[in-house]
């Protein structure tokens, strides 16, 4: 009876601890273009299958600048006022000198909701950044853009990105109210 009762538990508990893998919907795919508008990059990729996320990270090889994009599987429809939030929170906890968001768009984008802010950070420690931040819902998945300036980027090259960024949308290979382009 005792071996029946630890079989039982033993079995139980496995079925609890086994767990689907997350597969991603290529259906719906991120539009970013390869060539970035100016310096040179190297490409860093993860996948993280039980958090059904994908994040690709760009390092600059000539500065700390970086571009991260995060793909949130599973995560649809997300309500982007609701989304900025961390990032906004993150923000002002570590800039203790200033901390300015700046509006740039909020709209529709090949039929999916977008906004795309810019975040101005001082510290006490005598860091300046900027960052652009892009993110963009997905009826299947969460999409988040940002290119970190290490420090205070000019004027050009701030418009620069932004042209970049504004570039960057999101596709359905079965929704032609989100068509993607005839080439891929």
């Amino acid at each position: 009876m005792k071996y029946l009762f630890t079989l039982i538990i033993l079995i139980v508990l496995s079925s609890c601890a086994s767990t689907t893998t997350p597969t991603k919907d290529t259906s719906e795919t991120l539009l970013q273009p390869s060539s970035f508008p100016s310096g040179e990059w190297v490409k860093h990729q993860e996948e993280n299958v039980r958090m059904a996320m994908l994040k690709t990270k760009w390092k600059s090889k000539k500065s700390l600048d970086s571009i991260i994009t995060f793909v949130l599987y599973r995560t649809p429809n997300v309500n982007l006022e609701n989304a900025i939030e961390p990032d906004i929170k993150r923000g002002k906890a570590s800039c203790d000198v200033l901390f300015e968001v700046t509006p740039i768009s909020q709209n529709l984008q090949n039929g999916y909701p977008q906004i795309t802010w810019v975040n101005e950070c001082k510290t006490s420690k005598g860091i300046h950044t900027r960052t652009i931040h892009k993110k963009i819902a997905g009826n299947k998945s969460k999409y988040s853009i940002s290119r970190v300036f290490s420090s205070n980027p000019s004027n050009n090259q701030l418009e620069l990105w932004l042209n970049y960024i504004d570039s960057i949308t999101v596709c359905s290979s079965i929704d032609n109210k989100h068509s993607c382009p005839a080439k891929m």
